[in-house]
C-alpha cells in the first residue's frame, strides 16, 4: 500500500469503518512508515478532542433569520454592483461578437518585431 492509497482510507481508518482485510493493511503500511504513522495520530487526536467536546445547540432562531435574510431585496451597493458586472458582461460580449466577425485579413500585425530575451549564460549553454 502506498501513501496516498492510504490517505484515501484515513477518515474510514480513524472512524474504525473498515472492514478486518483492510485494516491488516493499512495498519503494516502504518507500521512502516513513519510519516502516515504521525498522520493516523494526529487524526485520531482531533477526532478525540472533538468528541469530548460538548454539542453545541444553535439558537431556536436561527433558522428564521437566515430564511428573512434571503427573503430581503438586493439594495444599495449590491444592487449597484450587480448592474456593474451585467454593464461589463454586455460590453464584453459585444466586443467579443465583434471581433468575431472581423476577417484575420484586416487586423494588423505589428511591423516591428520583438528583439529575443536574453536567457542568461546557463540556458544559452543549455541550448535555450
Amino acid at each position: 500500500m502506498t501513501c496516498d492509497e492510504w490517505r484515501a482510507f484515513l477518515q474510514d481508518y480513524v472512524d474504525g469503518g473498515l472492514s478486518e482485510p483492510a485494516k491488516v493493511m493499512i495498519d503494516r503500511h502504518l507500521s512502516e512508515c513513519a510519516p502516515c504513522f504521525d498522520d493516523a495520530r494526529a487524526h485520531r487526536g482531533v477526532q478525540n478532542w472533538l468528541s469530548s467536546r460538548p454539542e453545541l445547540e444553535p439558537p431556536a432562531s436561527l433558522v428564521d433569520r437566515v430564511m428573512e435574510s434571503t427573503r430581503r431585496p438586493v439594495g444599495g451597493w449590491r444592487r449597484e454592483l450587480i448592474r456593474i458586472a451585467a454593464a461589463a458582461m454586455f460590453v464584453a460580449g459585444l466586443a467579443a461578437g465583434t471581433l468575431a466577425f472581423v476577417p484575420l485579413e484586416r487586423i494588423e500585425k505589428p511591423s516591428v518585431g520583438l528583439p529575443k530575451p536574453d536567457v542568461g549564460p546557463l540556458l544559452r549553454i543549455a541550448g535555450w
